[in-house]
Parts: C-alpha cells; sequence; structure tokens
C-alpha cells in the first residue's frame, strides 16, 4: 500500500468539505514498577463528548437549496429515531476497465460501507451522519451531503461541523452570501476553532469585507497564535483593506513564526513599499525572489485518474479513522480497535492510526500490542522526540528495559531539554546492575529542567541507591514540601529516617 499519508499534501486538501468531529480520547492507568521509583505515565486520550439528540427547524435558503438540486420539504419527514442512508451515487464500469477504475470502485463501496455501517450503529448521533455525508461530497453527491448536514442539525441544531460543511459547499459553488451564514453560525459556536475562521475569512474577501475578514482573523491569532498561515492571511486582509501598517505587522509577525514562509516575505515587501519604506521592501522582495528559487522542483502532477485515486484513498483512511473514534465515543473500544487497525492495515506509513492505537493497546494493558504500534511510529517519525518518549515509557512498563533506553536516549538527544525522558531513564539506570551514579546524574538534570515533588522525589531514590542517605533525605523532605499530602513521598522519607 502506497504512503498515503507522505501524498496527502499532493492532492486537494478539502477531501470532502467537512471537519473532523472531536478526537476520541483514552486515559492511562496509573502503576508502580518499584517501591522507591515513581513511574511516569503517558497523558492519556479519551475525551467522552455527549451529543444532545433535538429536532431542528433548519433549512437553507431557498436559492442556496435549489442551487444544490435540494428540496428542503423532502428530507424533514425521515423519522429521527432511523438512521438516513441516501441512494449512493451510481457509477457505470466500463466493459474493459482499466486496473485503476477496478481499484477506484472498490475503495468508493468500501468508504460508503464504513460509513454507512456507522450511521446504522448510532442512528442518533449527528457525528456518524456527518461522516456518511462527507463521503456523498466526496464522490460528489451533494444533494445526499446536504440531506446528511440537514439530519446533523435536526439531531443537534448547535452541531458546528455540519454549519461548517454547508459553508464549505456553498463557497465551492460560489454561494458566498450562503456561505457567509452558515460558516458565522459555525463560529458562535466553535469561536477557537482552527479551521471554522479561516475558510469564513477566505469566503468574506471575495464579497469585498475586507475589514470584517481582518476581524475574524484576529480572533484566529489570538486563540492561535503560532499559526503562521493565520498570521500571512491576516495581512492579506489588511493589505486589501488599505492598511499597510498592519499588513506590515502580520507578515512580519508570520516570518517571526515561520522564516520559510515566502507568501510573508511578499506580503512584507509590498506592505513596506506602500508604506515608503523602499529598501527594507526591496530586501523583502529579495528574500522572497531568492528563496522562491530554492524551493525543490514541484513532483510531476499525476494523471487525474491517479490523482483522484490517490484522493479516495485518503478518503477511506479518514473514514475508518472517524469510525473509530465515534465508536470510541460510544464506549464500543471493539470498534474502535477494527476501524483503527482497518487504517493502519490499509496503509503501512499511517501514522495517527498507529499511535491512536498503541494508546489504546496501552490503556487496556496489552503492552505487547502497544509496543509494535509504538515502534512502527518511531519508525514514521525518527525525529519525534515526543514519540521516542512514549516508546521508552511504555518500555518501562513492558520491562524492555533495554529498548526503553535506547529509546529514552534518543528522545534526549533529540530534545536535550526534556525533563520527563531525564526522569524515567534516571529509574532504569538506578536498577540493580546499572549505574546509580549516572540515575544521580540524569535526575539531577531533571530536577534541573522542572523542580516538580516527583523529580525530586525520583532524585533521593537514585542517591538512596547510590548509598548517599543523607541528600537522598534532603531530596524527599523537599519533595514533601512541595507536595505535602503525598503518602508515599512520606513513607519513603520515614524509611530513610530509620537508615544510619
Amino acid at each position: 500500500m502506497r504512503a498515503l499519508a507522505r501524498k496527502a499534501n499532493r492532492v486537494n486538501r478539502s477531501n470532502g468539505g467537512g471537519r473532523s468531529p472531536p478526537c476520541a480520547r483514552f486515559s492511562w492507568m496509573r502503576r508502580r514498577w518499584c517501591p522507591f521509583l515513581l513511574f511516569l505515565p503517558l497523558a492519556g486520550v479519551i475525551v467522552v463528548v455527549a451529543v444532545t439528540a433535538t429536532q431542528s427547524l433548519w433549512s437553507p435558503p431557498e436559492d442556496a437549496a435549489d442551487s444544490m438540486g435540494w428540496n428542503p420539504q423532502s428530507s424533514v419527514l425521515t423519522s429521527l429515531s432511523q438512521p438516513l442512508k441516501p441512494a449512493r451515487p451510481t457509477f457505470e464500469m466500463p466493459e474493459q476497465a482499466s486496473e485503476t477504475q477496478r481499484r477506484s470502485a472498490q475503495l468508493r463501496d468500501k468508504s460508503f460501507e464504513v460509513a454507512e455501517r456507522l450511521v446504522d450503529a448510532f442512528p442518533d448521533c449527528p457525528e456518524s451522519h456527518h461522516v456518511l455525508g462527507t463521503v456523498h461530497q466526496r464522490y460528489r453527491n451533494e444533494v445526499g451531503a446536504v440531506q446528511l448536514w440537514e439530519r446533523c442539525l435536526q439531531l443537534d441544531p448547535e452541531f458546528a461541523d455540519a454549519f461548517y460543511s454547508l459553508g464549505r459547499l456553498a463557497f465551492t459553488k460560489g454561494d458566498y452570501a450562503t456561505a457567509e451564514s452558515h460558516l458565522r453560525r459555525a463560529m458562535e459556536l466553535e469561536p477557537r476553532s482552527a479551521t471554522i475562521p479561516l475558510q469564513l475569512a477566505e469566503t468574506l474577501m471575495p464579497l469585498g469585507q475586507f475589514t470584517d475578514a481582518a476581524a475574524v482573523l484576529e480572533t484566529f491569532v489570538r486563540y492561535h497564535p503560532d499559526s503562521a498561515e493565520g498570521w500571512v492571511r491576516l495581512g492579506q486582509a489588511y493589505q486589501q483593506a488599505g492598511d499597510a501598517q498592519n499588513a506590515k505587522r502580520c507578515h512580519l509577525q508570520a516570518i517571526e513564526r515561520d522564516p520559510e514562509q515566502l507568501d510573508a516575505y511578499y506580503g512584507a515587501g509590498l506592505a513596506l513599499q506602500k508604506l515608503g519604506e523602499t529598501q527594507q521592501a526591496a530586501e523583502y522582495l529579495e528574500k522572497f525572489r531568492t528563496f522562491r528559487s530554492q524551493q525543490p522542483r514541484m513532483a510531476p502532477e499525476l494523471s487525474p485518474e491517479r490523482g483522484d485515486l490517490l484522493r479516495m484513498e485518503i478518503t477511506l483512511t479518514n473514514t475508518y479513522m472517524l469510525a473509530g473514534e465515534i465508536h470510541g465515543r460510544h464506549g464500543d473500544a471493539a470498534g474502535t480497535e477494527r476501524n483503527w487497525r482497518a487504517a493502519a492495515e490499509f496503509d503501512a506509513e499511517h501514522r495517527e492510526s498507529r499511535f491512536r492505537l498503541a494508546e489504546l493497546y496501552h490503556h487496556v494493558g496489552r503492552y505487547d500490542q502497544a509496543l509494535r504500534f509504538f515502534r512502527e511510529y518511531c519508525e514514521l517519525e525518527p525525529d519525534n522526540p515526543g514519540a521516542w518518549l512514549s516508546l521508552g515509557v511504555l518500555a518501562v512498563r513492558s520491562r524492555q528495559f533495554q529498548e526503553a533506553e535506547a529509546a529514552l536516549r534518543r528522545a534526549i538527544e533529540l530534545a536535550p531539554e526534556q525533563a520527563k525522558a531525564y526522569a524515567v531513564l534516571a529509574q532504569i539506570r538506578m536498577l540493580p546492575d546499572r549505574d546509580p551514579e549516572e540515575a544521580v546524574a540524569l535526575a539531577r538534570r531533571a530536577v534541573e529542567l522542572a523542580p516538580s515533588a516527583e523529580h525530586f522525589y525520583i532524585l533521593g531514590t537514585a542517591r538512596w541507591h547510590a548509598g548517599q542517605t543523607a541528600a537522598a533525605r534532603e531530596d524527599l523532605a523537599q519533595a514533601i514540601k512541595l507536595e505535602p499530602g503525598n503518602r508515599e513521598y512520606r513513607e519513603a522519607y520515614a524509611h530513610l529516617l530509620q537508615e544510619p
């Protein structure tokens, strides 16, 4: 199977027009592996989202409904207790079909199968209908997509994803007024979204509402100050509004966050020209030309048939992942596992499925499986210090100490200021037949980077293993000072007081 994750940036990122619903999250279980060693578990990842099913009187404007070929009176009659599954779009397979055409048909059918099975399992869930709507839109059945997103709003009138998807669909059809209406409602419901404000601002620009677009993007960068793309778009909005001073400010902010952001250099150069700062403008425009000439040549474009096949593959992988999240939100861990494993098996280089599976298996205590997928994730993300830290912590829990040590040293190599890696590695080095003196040095470094009660406790434990009892007492006393209610710290301290 091709590496879909790497190829995704070569195709249209819209891929169906909808945003992913909130991710399912699974919390870790905390266990100790040595009386004097406090293990550092990873953060967990399931957040349970409650969805209230209510009926809505929502319908799109008549002109939008007509342009989409949808009769708003027809879709509200179906009982909300039954899943809504519009007819799949039909495609005629040529008698002499190519391998690509046959593969496309298989991918299309599988995507619909996964999404329809999800709606059958959760007929009163707006997220499940939203996923199926996204698949219908991907396969150019806009009528079915709108019906499904309208069902989402019947089930939950405040389901922002449906408003967002309807707004994006209207935008692609050039109906900017309708798009604005839906997207403004979506932003009211999710003002901190990482996608809605960008789409709303893009919609306002063709309407000539440059000042409004800038106001929307100011909200966006307030919540996402490290987004270079957000700062560039805000600078462009100010540029269109004739505010060169603010355009300059925003483009320079974008460069500060991403020195390789080409559009920011160009925008800064234009703003500086308008402000009469010609020498500085020339410098930024020259940097823009230089950086653009240094950009690697684009890979040859895929043929339309191959490009569409790639998008179908991405659609299926995303559908598996969303289905897994929704099963998890409804407490069905088996359904989550089934769908995420299907995504991992379908795409041998899909990172998210492997990371999610590793977390899921860790949560339920299936450590061998968790290790397998964390190893695969690290192979795909060799320069990600968090991935190696996760692998190291899990390997400790599985008592694979040699593997854990190698993973943690790699994490430290990639991120030398990562206190947790030093703390976990210190616990390994104070095991029998290892080096307690090195454990002390590692634990001391963890305390220097993050002087928490936990790290003082680990340092005290390391010093106790190294025979430095007096110093160990001082460290445990500091841990108790920082966390006076911790029973484990107090018991360890009492034990040390009895030693000479």
